[in-house]
């Protein structure tokens, strides 16, 4: 079974200004990635083509680099149930005018066995809710204001509260900027 799953936003900032957050990825300043809710994306050495890292129990590769447009990846879990997950996923900055741009996230996997049940009810909601967090990150971090916070649906509090993950709050019982109040 194939999986694709799209996501984006329109900002209100340049391609260039939202471009210069993606090679923050995984570093101790990642200003994209939402680990103030999720788990943190890691990789061994520093974000490059054939980085290995991921976030939580899923495990990818850097494939390819256009600095301040994009960044791919390819799944790559060696056990688990996410060995039964292979494809790519990457973040672009794509310009629509000197003073917009989106950040988009796409994923496509070819998705086998339990894996495909796995997505279907549990990896799909929070893989969505991770990626809009993300993408509302982008936008405050270059805009300094948001025309549309987070916001966990109902289904996507139910995993993380089942799951175990963090909810509305980081570590430091802060709520982070790009989440809106429940």
């Amino acid at each position: 079974m194939r999986v694709y799953n799209f996501h984006c936003r329109r900002i209100g900032a340049s391609a260039d200004a939202v471009g210069a957050i993606l090679g923050t990825l995984g570093a101790e300043n990642d200003r994209l990635w939402p680990w103030e809710h999720f788990d943190a994306m890691k990789f061994a050495g520093t974000l490059a083509v054939g980085a290995k890292g991921g976030h939580g129990p899923v495990r990818y590769e850097v494939t390819e680099i256009i600095p301040a447009r994009l960044i791919a990846f390819e799944f790559n879990a060696e056990k688990g149930v996410m060995k039964q997950f292979r494809g790519r996923h990457w973040f672009e900055v794509v310009p629509l005018s000197e003073s917009t741009c989106e950040i988009r996230h796409l994923l496509w996997a070819d998705v086998q066995g339990a894996m495909w049940w796995l997505w279907w009810i549990l990896v799909e909601t929070l893989h969505d809710a991770t990626v809009e967090a993300a993408l509302a990150k982008a936008e405050l971090e270059v805009t300094g204001a948001l025309k549309t916070p987070f916001k966990f649906t109902p289904r996507q509090k139910l995993w993380k509260l089942v799951s175990g993950e963090r909810g509305a709050y980081d570590k430091s019982r802060r709520r982070a900027a790009w989440l809106a109040a429940s």
